[in-house]
């Protein structure tokens, strides 16, 4: 049995993500299989319960509770990069201090940037899973957000991390190729994808109507508008809309307007299937992404992606095969990538989907990978 810790800034288990959803499944695979695990996270602010499976999960919140940039109004938002820089630093503390209290055979942070500095300054030895460059996306978002002040200095503030956390880490786990690409400069890598719980997210037996998913933050990044707005000249369709995140209420309004669209807010993994079951696609006109986990589940369910060529989506996603690239992300060419592919063999693809996640992304595959990037094996079976 080896004794594993799993870093993440964002609070566990609450945020609506790929990467908590991502250390989720990793830490059941893990205690499955006897490892004992231990998550080190921010404090989520309100009442949670885990999933089963993570009975015997090891949870330590630490540093303050974590705030959204929009919880800052108007020119409160010129105050949000001192406090998060505050929120940051007291993470930071928290975490050291449970590593000066417990010993662990590895340590795996989930970023290169604050999450790893623990590590870096009681110089641990530990690996980095990077589920993207960090930095980049920080500041493509803010940009977009017209937060220049948080862009810039934060850019800038990561950008000076990354670097003094990747030198004095064992090796970064990189979960696509863009990460791949950026982290290999500096670093030995390997590639270790996202992976899927595939007996959960199975394909149904039921048809298939005329029903779109998304599962999503409801973030700048998402840019779940032009979706939305897509609605409006798909009238045959129904989008289901679940997720959360700061741009809930545009969300929520949006879908009031429409009679073809439902906002579902937060569901659990195990409430997300049956949507996943019964849709026909799901749309991601996303800004930017590494490999998106929740439109892998839907995959897993035979759901067929439409998204943007971004990140590592076109290794996965093959225009006409295992779903459909747009070329922009505008509601007019979300329009028209839906009606071109009702054109195509829904059900082949829909099956190119589900065998294509069941063959490359089950989690059981993927821990066995991770286990070996680490340096460890499983602890022997009983009678072995």
């Amino acid at each position: 049995m080896a004794k594993i810790c799993l870093i993440e800034l964002q609070p566990f288990p609450t945020t609506i993500g790929g990467g908590i959803t991502h250390l989720n499944e990793l830490a059941k695979e893990l205690l499955k299989r006897g490892h004992e695990v231990t998550i080190i996270t921010s404090p989520p602010g309100k009442k949670f319960t885990l999933d089963k499976g993570l009975e015997k999960l090891r949870l330590h919140h630490v540093g303050i509770v974590h705030k959204p940039l929009a919880s800052f109004k108007g020119l409160g938002k010129a105050k949000y990069f001192i406090w998060r820089l505050k929120f940051e630093r007291s993470f930071v503390k928290g975490v050291q201090e449970v590593l000066k209290r417990e010993e662990f055979d590895v340590i795996n942070t989930q970023s290169a940037i604050t999450t790893s500095l623990p590590c870096s300054l009681l110089k641990k030895k530990f690996f980095i899973t990077a589920h993207g460059v960090h930095h980049h996306g920080f500041q493509k978002l803010y940009r977009k957000q017209k937060d220049w002040a948080v862009a810039e200095l934060g850019g800038r503030l990561y950008k000076w991390l990354e670097p003094y956390n990747v030198k004095r880490a064992e090796k970064i786990i990189c979960l696509g190729h863009d990460s791949l690409e950026h982290y290999s400069k500096m670093k030995e890598c390997v590639i270790i994808p996202n992976g899927i719980d595939t007996k959960r997210f199975s394909p149904g037996q039921g048809a298939r109507g005329k029903t779109i998913v998304s599962v999503a933050r409801f973030t700048e990044q998402k840019a779940l508008d032009k979706l939305l707005l897509a609605m409006d000249d798909l009238k045959d369709y129904k989008v289901n809309m679940v997720g959360l995140g700061p741009l809930e209420p545009m969300v929520k309004k949006m879908c009031s307007e429409r009679k073809n669209c439902e906002f579902l807010g937060y569901k659990t993994q195990e409430q997300i299937v049956p949507y996943n079951k019964r849709a026909r696609f799901t749309i991601l006109p996303s800004l930017f992404e590494g490999l998106p986990i929740a439109m892998l589940e839907a995959m897993s369910c035979g759901v067929i992606p439409i998204t943007t060529p971004v990140g590592d989506i076109p290794l996965t996603v093959k225009d006409g095969k295992t779903g459909f690239i747009l070329k922009d992300n505008s509601a007019k060419t979300i329009v028209e990538t839906v009606r071109r592919a009702e054109k195509t063999n829904l059900k082949k693809i829909s099956k190119a989907c589900s065998d294509l996640i069941e063959k490359e992304y089950s989690w059981v595959k993927i821990v066995d990978r991770f286990l070996d990037a680490w340096g460890i094996s499983d602890p022997p079976r009983r009678g072995e």
